[in-house]
């Protein structure tokens, strides 16, 4: 009945604070303006972020204590959260948002006492130990999924969609493994996604910009942290089923990020070359790419479950197997000219 309340409220709040937060970004005129690599035709509000992230807190404060874990991850989320509309605002450049996501990635961190200890056992030679930079290793893993997240807000509907599904797949996990608080919050996280895209699908009237992404990253990146850290759970969660679940954006990042600096661009730039950019180069619908995006995030997450008792150096093989086989198909379609309704 707990998790019921919290959806609902969640849901309606998102739902009800989206219609003026549209009309305040249009009088401020925070909105997001047609350009050469941007698919809508017309300018659309920018502070959807804002409702996910108030209606996310106040879902939250219903099942919230006052361990310094709660404060700590609160204080975080207004620290990204800030950062984010700020971007949105005023467009600063890529270091402004990267400091930000460091900041926020320390406190949450520190006044939690939390950071990952261990990557699991991910080639076969024994688990890998972070040791000293436990710190360290656990702010590159949120920077790089707040990364992914940010990265993957491209078409309509998608950011808000694949982190919907991630929240379904971790929400099982976290049942699985007794972890009811951590259920919740994911539970609280959803009940906002939905509410947004109700208003987000194609033809978007709304956007979520860098104030949604990023904390949908900072809260799925800590919900991972935590439940691969929690050694007191009755099912132990492993890091490589965590990482296949996100694994979709986060590849994507990587792999987009690297070929931007092979090329002796920044690896912050711009361009047309994300996953859901090749999927619409091969012939796709703006609603088609998001519905394929959909099924391929929802396919990761049910091979983080189907493989989950498996050894963990055994998934992490499948895990990067089966990313290579979704993105090099892509680029190699890409590659040939191939276009939807054509033969190869």
């Amino acid at each position: 009945m707990m998790l019921i309340t919290v959806f609902v409220t969640a849901l309606l709040a998102t739902m009800l604070l989206i219609p003026p937060l549209i009309r305040l970004a249009v009088k401020i005129n925070a909105m997001d303006d047609p350009g050469q690599r941007k698919l809508h035709e017309s300018p659309v509000p920018l502070l959807g972020g804002v409702a996910i992230v108030l209606a996310f807190v106040v879902a939250s404060v219903l099942l919230v204590s006052t361990e310094p874990l709660m404060r700590a991850f609160l204080a975080g989320i207004l620290i990204i959260a800030l950062i984010g509309l700020a971007d949105d605002l005023w467009h600063f450049r890529p270091l402004f948002k990267f400091t930000g996501e460091i900041i926020a990635s320390l406190v949450f961190l520190v006044f939690s006492t939390t950071a990952l200890h261990s990557l699991g056992d991910l080639l076969g030679g024994g688990v890998v130990t972070t040791g000293r930079y436990a710190l360290a290793v656990s702010v590159f893993c949120m920077i790089g999924v707040m990364n992914a997240m940010n990265m993957a807000d491209g078409l309509d509907g998608l950011a808000g969609g694949i982190s919907l599904i991630a929240c379904v797949f971790l929400a099982w996990f976290s049942l699985l493994s007794g972890q009811t608080f951590l259920t919740s919050l994911l539970v609280a996280l959803a009940g906002c996604l939905v509410g947004f895209l109700y208003y987000n699908r194609y033809p978007a009237k709304v956007f979520m910009g860098d104030t949604g992404s990023l904390v949908l990253g900072y809260v799925l990146s800590i919900i991972c942290i935590l439940m691969v850290e929690n050694r007191t759970v009755r099912v132990s969660v492993a890091p490589v089923s965590m990482a296949i679940i996100m694994g979709l954006p986060i590849v994507d990042t990587i792999l987009v990020m690297t070929n931007r600096i092979v090329h002796g661009r920044s690896p912050f730039a711009a361009d047309n070359t994300h996953l859901h950019h090749r999927l619409m180069a091969l012939g796709l619908s703006h609603r088609d790419t998001v519905y394929v995006m959909y099924v391929l995030m929802f396919s990761c997450g049910l091979l983080a479950v189907v493989l989950r008792g498996l050894m963990e150096w055994v998934q992490f093989y499948i895990g990067v197997g089966y990313a290579t086989l979704i993105f090099g198909t892509v680029y190699v379609l890409q590659y040939r000219g191939y276009r939807i309704g054509q033969k190869v």
